[in-house]
């Protein structure tokens, strides 16, 4: 790269490429330099892990040195049945009651190899009845990867009953606090507070949030949310309009440490939530998404106003997080919400993409922006560095997708900046002279719904079976973006034949539109349909009233 040598720095967890030692010398106009030397992985150890009858085998793959940061997971039936997790050859504390209604996830991983401990986040999808702290939900459980022995657990969300897991990424530190000189684990659970833990011991050492939340009220000495009554819905039973949502502050997208500059660089993002219990809900077995809540509550209504107010509320940025004064260094506002991973390096750039569409570095120390490239497509992945023969990359995975771009109100995400798929592996070097195609035109067909004439009883109706049915993936009040069709401007809206065919039918399985025949009648199909033209028609008067608004400004 026609630089001089560069110090090397061992760097963990970061930005998904674990143990990687990177270095960097002089940016270019171009793109920065980049070096690393990576390190061989070798799988060592497997055990299983079982949660609320299944099983996980969890191989952990530890790296020399200081550690690993990652682990494998592929489930397999298991002749377990209790509701509440397990871990095999364990002796855990007493059980919680049986969870009566839960879907769950699990992530292990983390194996920390001067301690010979395996670190195990946990996290569930929960609605309860209120009673207990439910042991484990949301939850870092530490193991003796040899014989499955617990040794210690923290409890990030007692009682969980939000989403908000703690399946989100752990980094494994040595730094000093209080003038101590500490061995830590570090996260940012879904929850919205900073976690900095004893890794050896599960301590609590010091939690803040890093965005505003307003489901609990503070931290206790020991590491206990105090929680706002007024946002347990599953105690008062009514709804709470709850920060952050269940996407959480920090959701999937990894993080990033620099030890350098001991900060840990945050992909967050806020974005509320209005919880409302769903009067009698059952579960549905066959489809659906089955939480206990009505998913249509917090629907947008088709003002203006309205939707200015709520779109100032949704934010996202990278911030880099002093886990020691345990407050933001420096952030970097985005359009929205759902940015990519984090890549840290040893010579001080951070590499993120964004909702925005471009893909950039940062000064690690200042968050100054040096290089910007437009990525044509949303970018949430992580992205990695490597070598070859002696020449360096940055690589990452571009295309916009997931839960945000699925389950959020399509106008909110357009109104940021319209965010399209255009999935593509991008790859730099320096001296790189290849440039992407042009950007195709993107267009939405206008809306044009059939006259909305059907009775208010079969709206509401059709209203709630979209919500439970529908929302999660055609976004909520119907308000498509442009990941899945737009309902509103689907071409069988005003064919109930056509419309019955899909839904009801499964004429698009093929396109993976399943049939919801087990779950749905024709009757409840059709309601559904009208359900979507009212929304279409509403939007329709909307979308005219934002013209004639524009044209009186200019």
């Amino acid at each position: 790269d026609g630089g001089g040598p560069a110090e090397q720095v061992p760097q963990r967890g970061v930005g998904g490429v674990p143990d990687v030692g990177a270095q960097v010398r002089e940016p270019s106009a171009t793109m920065p330099a980049l070096g690393i030397r990576p390190r061989l992985r070798e799988r060592r150890r497997q055990h299983d892990v079982h949660v609320g009858g299944r099983g996980l085998d969890a191989g952990a793959q530890p790296l020399d040195g200081a550690g690993a940061q990652g682990a494998e997971a592929r489930e397999h039936p298991t002749g377990a049945d209790g509701a509440i997790p397990l871990i095999k050859g364990s002796t855990p504390p007493p059980p919680p009651p049986p969870l009566n209604a839960s879907t769950g996830a699990i992530l292990p991983g983390y194996n920390q190899t001067e301690q010979d401990l395996l670190l195990v986040s946990l996290g569930y999808n929960y609605t309860g009845t209120g009673e207990g702290d439910n042991l484990y939900l949301s939850s870092i459980v530490a193991i003796r990867p040899d014989t499955g022995e617990y040794v210690w657990h923290y409890q990030t969300t007692p009682g969980e009953t939000w989403d908000f897991t703690a399946t989100q990424h752990i980094i494994l530190a040595d730094m000093k606090i209080g003038g101590r000189d500490r061995e830590v684990l570090m996260q940012a659970p879904k929850n919205g507070y900073f976690y900095v833990l004893d890794r050896a011991t599960g301590e609590f050492i010091s939690a803040e949030p890093y965005i505003p939340l307003n489901w609990s009220t503070g931290m206790s000495a020991d590491g206990r949310p105090q929680m706002n009554p007024e946002t347990r819905i599953d105690i008062t039973g009514k709804p709470a309009l709850v920060m952050p949502g269940p996407l959480g502050g920090h959701n999937w997208h990894p993080m990033a440490y620099d030890p350098g500059e001991n900060l840990v660089y945050i992909p967050a993002f806020e974005a509320a939530m209005l919880y409302s219990p769903e009067a009698n809900w059952k579960p549905d077995r066959a489809r659906g998404f089955n939480i206990g809540y009505d998913l249509g509550a917090g629907d947008l209504p088709p003002d203006l106003g309205i939707r200015r107010e709520v779109q100032g509320t949704i934010k996202g940025r990278l911030v880099a997080w002093d886990p020691v004064a345990q407050k933001p260094r420096w952030t970097v506002e985005h359009p929205g919400p759902w940015n990519g991973g984090v890549l840290a390096t040893g010579g001080g750039l951070v590499f993120q993409g964004n909702s925005g569409s471009d893909f950039a570095a940062y000064n690690s120390a200042t968050g100054d922006r040096l290089w910007r490239f437009a990525a044509q497509t949303g970018v949430v992945a992580p992205p990695i560095t490597y070598s070859v023969d002696g020449e360096q990359y940055v690589a990452v995975l571009a295309g916009w997708g997931g839960a945000f771009a699925l389950s959020v109100d399509g106008e909110l995400i357009d109104n940021m900046r319209p965010v399209r798929n255009i999935s593509r592996l991008l790859v730099f070097k320096l001296g790189g002279k290849e440039q992407l195609p042009a950007e195709p035109d993107f267009a939405l067909t206008p809306l044009d719904p059939p006259p909305s004439r059907a009775t208010a009883a079969t709206i509401e109706l059709g209203r709630t079976k979209y919500a439970r049915y529908c929302a999660v993936c055609h976004a909520p009040g119907a308000v498509g973006s442009t990941e899945l069709p737009d309902l509103r401007r689907s071409g069988a809206l005003d064919n109930q034949k056509a419309w019955v065919q899909i839904v009801h039918g499964g004429a698009l399985e093929g396109n993976g539109m399943a049939s919801f025949a087990q779950s749905l009648s024709e009757s409840e199909v059709e309601a559904i349909r009208q359900y979507v033209i009212k929304r279409a028609n509403e939007d329709k008067a909307m979308e005219a009233q934002r013209a004639r608004t524009r044209t009186a400004a200019r």
